[in-house]
């Protein structure tokens, strides 16, 4: 069986938190290719040693702060979210978007 590949956009929210719940205990049928945040290193971090995915996406600060986790590899591709959702959105890895982000956020990588 082809896996699916899921990029979640809002990680670390309650939406991301859940469907990542759903898609690690489905991981044999999807993997998470990208991941999304505003701010929330911490989290992101923890997220990225578990999913391992190709992409991820945190706004200038969170991105300062996740550098200092140590979790980045040369396999990571690294946006910042201010710019960079719609990009990760319209990847050809990507089978399946979960949009779990608020407000006038969620337009630019709905529209990619």
């Amino acid at each position: 069986m082809v896996k699916k590949r899921v990029a979640v956009f809002g990680s670390t929210g309650s939406i991301g938190i859940n469907a990542l719940d759903v898609l690690w205990r489905l991981r044999d049928r999807f993997e998470v290719v990208a991941l999304t945040a505003w701010d929330n290193a911490d989290l992101m971090a923890e997220q990225i040693k578990r999913f391992r995915p190709k992409y991820a996406a945190l706004s200038k600060e969170g991105l300062s702060r996740l550098q200092l986790t140590g979790v980045l590899k040369r396999s990571l591709r690294l946006v910042e979210a201010e710019t960079g959702l719609p990009e990760i959105a319209s990847v050809k890895d990507v089978d399946i978007v979960i949009l779990g982000v608020t407000g006038s956020a969620a337009l630019d990588p709905f529209l990619a």
